[in-house]
Formats: structure tokens, C-alpha cells, sequence
């Protein structure tokens, strides 16, 4: 079993978790409230979506936390291994991450020593920080990888430090300049999910269908920016304490929920089977129609994580292999 796409038969994937709620006892009685609901809320929804994975067949592995001191960094705690997809991705046997995230991988360490011990998955593979190479940036598609650079000013690096890991591919570079897996996602051979934050399909998947969608899940609902109190969190809200707490110490867990395709961030279970979050009849009737079942799950707290089921995890194990899709004939492809 190998990894070379988004669509083949998953069979194993990664799916993250937040902290345990005893990791915010020590904030105050506001703060602490509102971390214990989103945990709650957070770990249920997670446990329907692993039951629902294994109703497929498909092995899930968890991050593990230990010691709330392990995961601090200037005295604030690091984001959670809530979306393991923004450092990792798998490709063939292997599995990369990026080279400056060592140390906060440490939940991960058990499920890692468990590769290193069969063999399975090899693991050693890093990747410079400054590309932001990660699985929400990278496109699979047999031979053909799409990475979405965040300048391209690093093309330079990119042929230098990159290239030469995936000599048995064809690498497009893109600068698009956002988590790839909330513009577009690839369904199966000739069929994307589709949204208005891309606009380079004909050249890169020349001749593939496109499923368009006209508008994010929430983007009907205040920007983050205009909230009076920051209220990261909907639907419930939250109190001006927690959000104060939000913007000193954890800014860089939350997002603007407002403009993501949570639908678009889905993941794919099979050619036939995807799952995805959120309720879109139109979408779902458009899937149907071209023999694809949606299986829907919650995550309510998706408008405080900024995260989709793409996001939540990584796919480790698919029943692919190594498959041509296009006729491009350059090593490595720059679209601009």
C-alpha cells in the first residue's frame, strides 16, 4: 500500500486531537470555561468522525499529550495537533514534515516509534520551513505534484533543497498563496471540487470536470476582524476574558472561519465515498449524480480551529500506485 493521490482506498489516516481539558486549569475561571466547552464539544465530534472512518475499514491514529509543560513555548501554550495536515503529508511509503517542526511532533512519538519499528512508513524526511511544504499545501496527483509556494522568490531553493527528493515525479510549482486544500480538492481522476480562490484548473488539470462552488459555508456571518468582543467562536460565542486570552497568548490557533470552504476541505474515502462537514443539499445531489456518496459529520467547533476534515488529518496508506493522469513532459513545471 502506497500513497500517490487523494482519491485511492484510504486505509490508514492520521486524525488529530486537542489538549485534554486539565491543560487550561490553571487560567482563569472565564478562560478555562470556554476552553473545557470547546475541548468537549471538540473530542466528541472527533470520536464520530473516527467511529465513522472505522465503520470503513480505515486504521486512525491519534496524537498523545503528556506533560502540559512539553507543549509550551514562551510561555504560551503551542496550537494542538488539532490539524496535523498543515505539517505533514505522505507520499509513496514515505512521510515529510517540515524541518522546523521537530519539536512540537512530540505527540506523534508513539505512532512514529510504531513506524520505525515495522517499517511501514519511513519517516526521516524533512523539509525546509521556509517553503511551507505541508499536506494543505500539496496536490497528489499520480505523477504529477502541485506545490503551492508561498513566493517565488524560492523557486531557487525549491530545485536546490526540494527537487531532488522526487526525481520520479513531475513538480508544478504554484504561488497561490493559501492552504491549497480549502481552494480546491481532487475527487478522482478528471473531477475537482472547485472555488473562486483558484483559477489555474485549465492549465494544471487540463480536460478535468469542475464542481464550482459560489460561496464559503459562513460567508454570511461577521468577519473576525469587525467582531466588537473578537468572538472567535460560533455558534455559542464566547466572553470578552476568553477572547482577550485568545488574542494575547493563542492568536495563531484561530483563523478568519469566514471565508473557508469547509466542504471544499473534505476527505475522500474512496472514488465512490467522501466525507465532509457542514450541510450543502446542492452540492451533495451534484456528487450523487456522479456516483459519489457524502457522509457527513460533525465538527462544531470548526469556526474556532479554522479547520476541515482535510485539515483534521493525514492520509498515511491508500491502495494506489504510481499512475500518469497528463501528458506534461518537463521534470518541473513553473505556473505563474
Amino acid at each position: 500500500m502506497a500513497t500517490y493521490d487523494s482519491w485511492s482506498k484510504l486505509n490508514e489516516v492520521w486524525l488529530g486531537d486537542c489538549y485534554p481539558k486539565n491543560f487550561y486549569d490553571h487560567l482563569s475561571a472565564e478562560v478555562k470555561d470556554c476552553f473545557h466547552q470547546i475541548t468537549e464539544m471538540t473530542q466528541e465530534d472527533l470520536s464520530v468522525i473516527q467511529h465513522k472512518l472505522e465503520d470503513f475499514g480505515v486504521t486512525v491514529k491519534r496524537p498523545t499529550y503528556d506533560n502540559i509543560e512539553n507543549y509550551s513555548h514562551n510561555g504560551n501554550l503551542v496550537k494542538p495537533q488539532i490539524t496535523p495536515r498543515d505539517y505533514y503529508f505522505s507520499l509513496g511509503d514515505d512521510l515529510y514534515f517540515e524541518d522546523e517542526f521537530v519539536n512540537f511532533g512530540r505527540p506523534w512519538r508513539r505512532v512514529v516509534d510504531e513506524y520505525k519499528s515495522t517499517g511501514l512508513v519511513n519517516i526521516e524526511h524533512r523539509l525546509p520551513h521556509q517553503l511551507q511544504i505541508n499536506g494543505a499545501n500539496i496536490v497528489r496527483a499520480g505523477r504529477d505534484l502541485f506545490f503551492d509556494l508561498p513566493d517565488s522568490k524560492l523557486i531557487q531553493q525549491f530545485k536546490e533543497q526540494v527537487l531532488p527528493k522526487f526525481k520520479s515525479f513531475r513538480c508544478h510549482l504554484i504561488f497561490n498563496g493559501g492552504h491549497t486544500d480549502s481552494c480546491f480538492a481532487t475527487l478522482r481522476p478528471g473531477l475537482i471540487l472547485a472555488s473562486e480562490y483558484y483559477d489555474g484548473y485549465a492549465e494544471t488539470f487540463p480536460g478535468w470536470e469542475l464542481i464550482q462552488l459560489d460561496r464559503p459555508e459562513f460567508s454570511t456571518k461577521v468577519h473576525p476582524a469587525q467582531f466588537t468582543d473578537k468572538n472567535w467562536w460560533l455558534p455559542t460565542g464566547s466572553n470578552n476574558s476568553f477572547n482577550e486570552h485568545i488574542t494575547k497568548h493563542a492568536l495563531d490557533w484561530v483563523g478568519n472561519y469566514t471565508e473557508t470552504y469547509f466542504d471544499i476541505n473534505c476527505l475522500v474515502i474512496d472514488e465512490k465515498n467522501v466525507m465532509m462537514l457542514g450541510d450543502n443539499d446542492n452540492l451533495y445531489n451534484e456528487l450523487h449524480k456522479r456516483g459519489i456518496n457524502v457522509h457527513q459529520v460533525p465538527f462544531r467547533t470548526r469556526t474556532f480551529w479554522d479547520g476541515g476534515l482535510h485539515c483534521l488529518t493525514v492520509d498515511i496508506q491508500r491502495q494506489s500506485h504510481l499512475q500518469d493522469y497528463f501528458d506534461f513532459k518537463d521534470p518541473l513545471i513553473i505556473h505563474h
